[in-house]
């Protein structure tokens, strides 16, 4: 009996070890020394390997997610993304891992977010570029997460790059609809529309500073919508003088900037209804129409009085 429990016993152990061959043959060489590098932090070396053994082994899940992981610390982020998506489509078996990791990136977005504000202006730059990069890791890792594309949009807003903001605020407003990114997207388009006002390229703002028009949910009285308004009647404006110094038709730009500028006649913001007046008052009186020229000025008298 006893020789019976041996002999069972080293069969078993012939067994494992049979099994472990085959497991560890299955495993090709580069993978192995993938996951060996990215254990050890060398995530170059960790990519190189683990691309290479996962196009013979496209089902190995681990290594799918330490090429993630290791592409996102090389801020190769949108090979990253797709790695991750790899990983998950293979098996949820890092899905506690991935977010885990994604929680590290995001505390860190955060945090230098946070700590941008009240610095001086070379510490205030940054932290904002090292937030962001820490929220362009944290897309990586969940494109789903609404919040990181807000804070990366805010970074960006503040750094006044305003293309891309707009394009980040924009992916949570297309799936919220919601006032608060609705307004995200208003203040940053009339940033970029007023830059291009000041530039002189009276075109191109109109056409950015109408994308409000077709927002939703947005406050009218909001003061960067009412802004918006504001700044596409003054550019129907100043075409209207640059036609009229080259001898052009110009009362049709005017008679277009009075349709912007009358939208805000019931505004209860008084800066902007002093600029308003100012530029209906010249508009009307351009156009010859002498009694709503009249009625302005008498706004504008009433508000000072005030």
């Amino acid at each position: 009996m006893k020789n019976s429990k041996q002999i069972l016993f080293l069969f078993s152990g012939v067994v494992l070890l049979i099994m472990g061959i085959i497991i560890w043959g299955c495993a090709s060489a580069e993978l192995t020394t993938g996951k060996l590098a990215f254990q050890q932090r060398d995530y170059e070396k960790a990519e190189i390997n683990l691309k290479k053994g996962l196009e013979i082994d496209k089902n190995d899940a681990e290594g799918w997610y330490m090429l993630a992981v290791s592409q996102t610390e090389l801020k190769k982020y949108d090979e990253a993304r797709k790695s991750f998506e790899m990983a998950m489509k293979v098996s949820k078996a890092y899905e506690d891992e991935r977010m885990e990791y994604w929680r590290i990136k995001f505390n860190e977005c955060i945090k230098y977010f946070n700590s941008a504000v009240g610095k001086d202006s070379a510490t205030t730059v940054n932290n904002l570029l090292i937030s962001l990069d820490y929220a362009y890791a944290a897309i990586a890792v969940i494109p789903d997460s609404l919040e990181t594309y807000r804070v990366a949009g805010d970074a960006l807003y503040y750094l006044q790059n305003y293309d891309k903001a707009i394009e980040y605020y924009r992916i949570p407003y297309e799936k919220t609809k919601s006032k608060d990114d609705a307004i995200n997207l208003v203040k940053t388009i009339y940033k970029k529309g007023l830059n291009l006002r000041l530039n002189e390229k009276y075109e191109e703002s109109i056409t950015t500073l109408k994308q409000v028009l077709q927002l939703q949910n947005v406050p009218q009285d909001n003061s960067y919508y009412e802004a918006c308004i504001l700044n596409i009647g003054i550019n129907y404006y100043q075409q209207a003088l640059i036609a009229s110094k080259e001898e052009k038709e110009y009362k049709p730009y005017l008679n277009e900037a009075v349709v912007y500028f009358e939208k805000l006649l019931s505004s209860k913001d008084e800066k902007l209804l002093k600029d308003l007046y100012e530029y209906l008052y010249s508009t009307y009186q351009a156009l010859g129409n002498e009694e709503k020229a009249s009625e302005i000025m008498k706004l504008k008298e009433q508000m000072i009085k005030q």
